[in-house]
């Protein structure tokens, strides 16, 4: 195994370990470390991405070299409470489609709860 490989692993596992259930209203929150704050090197191979047979595992690329969509992904979406507070002119098609989403999931919640009483 190589050092990179085992690096990866072990911030793996201590931000694993640093990750914590904490339950409130029946709800489950994870809070610790994100992967997306630790960057990796270019040229680190992904050893936990090696999928196929006989064949190399990924290698990161330097950053420059991904769609700019890539680095998006690590940005966190809007809460509920923020999306409440956008009126409703200026919301765009993403916006209020997360709204209506966050909005159906504690209508779900709530009919559940309601029905297991």
């Amino acid at each position: 195994m190589s050092s990179a490989s085992r690096i990866s692993q072990s911030l793996l596992r201590r931000t694993a370990n640093r990750s914590t259930l904490a339950t409130r209203a029946g709800r489950r929150h994870y809070t610790g470390t994100s992967l997306a704050s630790m960057p990796m090197k270019a040229g680190t191979k992904m050893e936990n991405l090696a999928i196929f047979k006989g064949q190399d595992p990924p290698v990161v690329k330097e950053r420059e070299e991904y769609p700019e969509w890539v680095g998006k992904l690590a940005e966190p979406l809007p809460s509920l409470a923020k999306l409440r507070k956008i009126p409703n002119e200026e919301a765009d098609e993403k916006e209020i489609l997360r709204f209506l989403k966050l909005n159906r999931r504690i209508g779900i919640r709530d009919n559940n709860e309601e029905s297991s009483i």
